[in-house]
């Protein structure tokens, strides 16, 4: 593999990481406007609804989806 191949090959490397680091910090933002939100709906919610809501508040995902990611996590490692 010729230099300029493996230069070029690198810049694109470091350009899929930086799309990758701001995808990262908008989920992280998400996640956190998610949180905020469920502590807002607190005080008006049914006590089944409370339940989901303090799960939200401390993982950033709603139950369903948290399980979720947890057995695609253990599929594929």
């Amino acid at each position: 593999m010729s230099e300029a191949t493996m230069a070029v090959m690198i810049d694109e490397l470091k350009q899929q990481l930086k799309v990758l680091a701001h995808e990262n910090a908008e989920l992280r933002y998400e996640r956190d406007l998610a949180k905020a939100q469920a502590v807002a709906l607190l005080p008006l919610a049914t006590p089944e609804q409370e339940a989901e809501l303090l799960r939200i508040r401390e993982t950033g995902v709603p139950d369903g989806l948290a399980k979720l990611i947890a057995e695609l996590e253990a599929e594929h490692g």
